[in-house]
């Protein structure tokens, strides 16, 4: 089979892996291993479940034919039972033989009628208990049908499970195989530069030293070489490294809410990131160091640019991690559109108008739920109709989450743990927004139509706001890929607590 051939190529293909990356090999290809392991599995399941499907499709179909042969026999003893009918009705009709004796006395003779009655009872009697009979023969064939149609129904949702996991594990595999290769070509670049090094140093113990001449002088260069020491240039940055990067960044955005000590090691970190050495050639490389040289002159006119890029990289962060493009797309996104708001009245209240008209409402309708088919839409150049049925002419909230019910997609918030990029459905359907985060304390979410704005928001999770969020619509079953992870561009402290008592409903 197929997978047998995976497993055999993951344990022969990188023999000439040395100690660069040795440990990171095996690993990945343990979990290759894995995964083509998996996928073999699957399909066994899978071709177990479509026999079990074949086999109650067939006992359906014998099902089926055996009780169009009982519509027939119930027509016939049904036939039966009219034509008794009609002989009884016949049978009280035959006249009574009236004769009349010597005496002058009258003898009336019913014989005749009487036999004739009593024949077409007993017919009309075996006719109803034959109908009964059929009934009750009918009711168990209509009984094990729908058995068999609920049967036939659970398998299939099986097999669509199935092959869900199975298109999943495959897209894993296929990731795995690239981080592989890419792992093997690193391997490959390290085991050429060693030997190109020691190459290198024997030449330098064989070869005279040419810098001597007559009475030890040396020219004018080679001394200028001797004086300028040489930069190490150190290959890639690690992701400690860019994770730090990340939160530092954090940090020298939001500098109001830090300490004078957090914002100094911050700036500390950043420059040691962008004077480094790191080898530039490589593109994310070089995003990165940028991002560190922009980050030691933060000011407020480039915050946004800033902001912007290392949004950029923890997307593509999210991306390489194997999170559904779709999602990590959206998660930036909504980052960004924090802060639109509505035209503001005289009364300082909004009109569901102005800028967020963008999102595709009407003027003066709610539009928590188009921001949300906006963000997972029209912003990534996706049909959201797409995603939930196409038989709902305006996406709300009760509409996505009846949809999300249909399709599997609904989770109670008590069954289930949100990821970032998950859909909130609170009440029945009164609100929605985009999960940010959750964690012991708080769940973090960015909502349209929210006090009149798209704003970063935090439920605690003692509070009644909390209380009256009904579940989450799993985003990652419709697009895939890796768990999201959360995207550090909003600090905690922004979020804004959502309840009475903190003034934000």
């Amino acid at each position: 089979m197929i997978f047998n051939s995976m497993i055999k190529k993951y344990d022969s293909q990188y023999d000439k892996s040395n100690d660069f990356n040795e440990a990171e090999i095996r690993a990945a290809r343990e979990s290759a291993n894995a995964k083509a392991a998996k996928i073999s599995e699957t399909v066994s399941v899978y071709e177990q479940k479509n026999s079990e499907k074949d086999k109650y499709t067939n006992e359906l179909t014998t099902a089926q034919d055996e009780n169009i042969q009982i519509n027939n026999a119930y027509t016939a003893a049904l036939n039966g039972l009219r034509g008794a009918q009609v002989e009884l009705r016949n049978a009280q009709s035959i006249p009574v033989r009236i004769t009349k004796n010597p005496d002058g006395s009258i003898t009336k003779d019913t014989s005749e009628r009487d036999a004739a009655i009593n024949r077409a009872e007993l017919l009309i009697e075996a006719a109803k208990a034959e109908l009964d009979e059929i009934n009750s023969q009918k009711e168990d064939v209509n009984r094990e049908i729908d058995e068999l149609n609920k049967e036939i129904e659970n398998t299939q949702k099986d097999l669509d499970r199935l092959q869900q996991e199975k298109d999943k594990a495959e897209q894993e595999l296929e990731q795995t195989e690239a981080y592989i290769q890419k792992l093997e070509d690193e391997a490959a670049a390290a085991k050429s530069r060693q030997e190109a090094e020691a190459n290198k140093k024997e030449d330098s113990e064989t070869k005279p030293d040419n810098n001597i001449f007559i009475n030890g002088i040396k020219t004018e260069e080679e001394e200028k070489e001797e004086e300028e020491p040489q930069t190490e240039v150190i290959e890639s940055i690690t992701t400690e490294e860019t994770e730090a990067l990340s939160h530092d960044a954090t940090i020298l955005l939001n500098q109001e809410l830090y300490s004078e000590e957090e914002i100094n090691e911050a700036k500390e970190n950043v420059s040691n990131i962008a004077n480094k050495g790191y080898n530039e050639s490589d593109d994310l490389v070089s995003q990165y160091v940028n991002l560190a040289k922009d980050l030691e002159d933060v000011d407020i006119d480039n915050n946004i640019k800033i902001r912007d890029e290392v949004l950029d990289l923890l997307s593509l962060q999210n991306l390489q991690n194997g999170v559904a493009p779709e999602i990590t797309n959206t998660l930036v996104q909504a980052i960004k559109e924090v802060g639109t708001s509505e035209d503001i009245g005289e009364d300082g209240t909004g009109n569901n108008a102005g800028a967020v008209l963008k999102y595709g409402g009407a003027a003066g309708d709610p539009w928590c739920a188009s921001f949300v088919s906006w963000l997972y839409g029209d912003s990534q150049g996706i049909n959201f109709k797409e995603i939930f049925p196409k038989e709902y002419a305006d996406i709300g909230v009760y509409e996505m989450k009846q949809s999300a019910e249909e399709k599997g997609l609904y989770h109670t918030k008590d069954e289930y743990t949100p990821s970032p990029g998950d859909i909130i459905i609170v009440g029945g359907g009164e609100h929605t927004g985009i999960v940010a985060k959750e964690d012991n304390d708080f769940l973090y979410t960015i909502e349209g139509n929210a006090n009149d704005a798209v704003r970063a928001r935090k439920y605690p999770k003692n509070s009644d706001k909390y209380a009256n969020i009904s579940g989450y619509i799993s985003m990652q079953t419709v697009f895939g890929g890796e768990t999201p992870k959360y995207i550090e561009g909003i600090p905690d402290e922004k979020y804004e607590l959502v309840g009475e008592e903190y003034g934000i409903y």
